[in-house]
C-alpha cells in the first residue's frame, strides 16, 4: 500500500473527546464555575463563602473548596485561549554615575507565545475561505524563500505586529502598558476589521520611550542630512556595537542602543524591525502633525493679529 499522502488530501477529522468536560467532573460543574467566574464574576471571598455553605447544608462536598480551587481548575482547561506568561527585566548593564529612571525600574512583560498564536489563527475554520495562501505583495521575502528546495509548497506566514500605549487600571497602579497586538498576514482585511480573532493581544509591554526606530536622527533634528538619518538596521546596529568597541554607555549616548539586548527579529532572514515599523496615523500624522503643529501654528498666527484672540475664542 502506498502511504505517500495525496497533496490534494483533506486534514484528518478531529478527535472526539471521550471526556469533553475535562477538568470539570461533569457538565453541571462547569456550568457553575462558568456561572460564577463569567456571568455573575462573582468575588473570591463570596464564591469561598457559597461553597462553605454549600458544605454545610450538603451531605456531598461542594463542587470547590474555594475560589482559588475554582480558579486553578479554570487555569487547567486545556482548550480555548493560549494560557498567559509573565516575568520582570529590568538594566542589568553597566551603569554611568548619573542613573536615568529606566535604569534603576523595574518591568513587567505579559505574553503570550507567538507561534501558538499564529498556529491557532492558521487553524480557525472561519478563515478558510478568507486567507492568501499565495503571496499577493510580499515577493522580495518569498523570492529569498524559494531559494530553498526545502521550502518548495510551502506557505509564506508574515506576520503582522502593532501597539500603543494604553494605562491599565485594574489591580496594576495605573500602570501604563503597551499592548501588543498580532494579525496573520495572510488574512484578508475585512476578517482583520471585524476581528473575529484574526487580531490578537499577545503581549503586554512595560517600557520607556525610545527614538525613532526607523532612522538615526537626533530627537531634536528629525530633519537631518541623509547621513544622519540613515535608516536603521542590524548591520548598523553591530557597526555602532564595534565602534564604541561593545561600550554600552556610549552606544546609549551616541545613538540610544541598548548594546546587550537583541532584538527577536535578528535572526529572522525576512524580518527587519526596522523597516516594519510604520508611523502611528492617529498619535503622530493626525494628533502630531495637524493638531500640535499646522493647528497650533494658525491658532498663534490668528492670535497675532488685531482681535485674533476673539476669532480663536469663536472658532473653539
Amino acid at each position: 500500500m502506498d502511504e505517500t499522502l495525496n497533496p490534494f488530501t483533506g486534514p484528518p477529522p478531529p478527535e472526539l473527546d471521550e471526556d469533553e468536560f475535562f477538568p470539570f467532573t461533569c457538565p453541571e460543574e462547569f456550568l457553575l464555575a462558568d456561572f460564577l467566574y463569567k456571568k455573575a464574576q462573582m468575588s473570591a471571598g463570596d464564591i469561598s463563602y457559597l461553597m462553605k455553605l454549600w458544605g454545610a447544608i450538603s451531605t456531598d462536598f461542594p463542587p470547590f473548596d474555594a475560589a482559588k480551587h475554582l480558579y486553578s481548575t479554570i487555569d487547567s482547561i486545556p482548550f480555548g485561549d493560549i494560557p498567559w506568561q509573565g516575568f520582570q527585566v529590568s538594566y542589568q548593564g553597566e551603569k554611568p554615575p548619573k542613573l536615568p529612571s529606566w535604569m534603576t525600574a523595574s518591568y513587567k512583560v505579559w505574553y503570550c507565545n507567538p507561534l501558538d498564536v499564529m498556529e491557532a489563527q492558521l487553524a480557525n475554520p472561519e478563515f478558510a475561505n478568507d486567507i492568501d495562501y499565495a503571496a499577493k505583495e510580499a515577493w522580495e521575502q518569498s523570492n529569498i524563500l524559494v531559494e530553498d528546495p526545502q521550502l518548495h509548497s510551502t506557505m509564506f506566514a508574515p506576520v503582522i505586529l502593532g501597539s500603543d500605549k494604553t494605562t491599565v487600571s485594574v489591580a496594576t497602579g495605573q500602570n501604563e502598558y503597551y499592548p501588543l497586538y498580532a494579525s496573520l498576514g495572510n488574512v484578508q482585511n475585512h476578517i482583520r476589521r471585524v476581528h473575529k480573532g484574526a487580531l490578537t493581544v499577545i503581549g503586554f509591554l512595560a517600557i520607556p520611550k525610545r527614538w525613532c526606530p526607523r532612522c538615526t536622527s537626533q530627537a531634536k533634528d528629525l530633519d537631518g542630512t541623509a547621513d544622519e538619518a540613515a535608516p536603521c538596521s542590524h548591520e548598523h546596529k553591530n557597526a555602532v556595537e564595534r565602534a564604541c568597541g561593545g561600550h554600552l554607555k556610549g552606544m546609549w549616548e551616541a545613538y540610544r542602543i541598548i548594546g546587550d539586548i537583541i532584538p527577536f527579529t535578528s535572526y529572522c532572514p525576512c524580518a527587519n524591525i526596522h523597516e516594519l515599523s510604520s508611523p502611528d496615523l492617529l498619535h503622530q500624522v493626525i494628533k502630531g502633525t495637524f493638531k500640535d503643529h499646522i493647528v497650533s501654528w494658525v491658532v498663534e498666527y490668528l492670535e497675532s493679529l488685531p482681535n485674533g484672540k476673539a476669532h480663536v475664542a469663536e472658532m473653539d
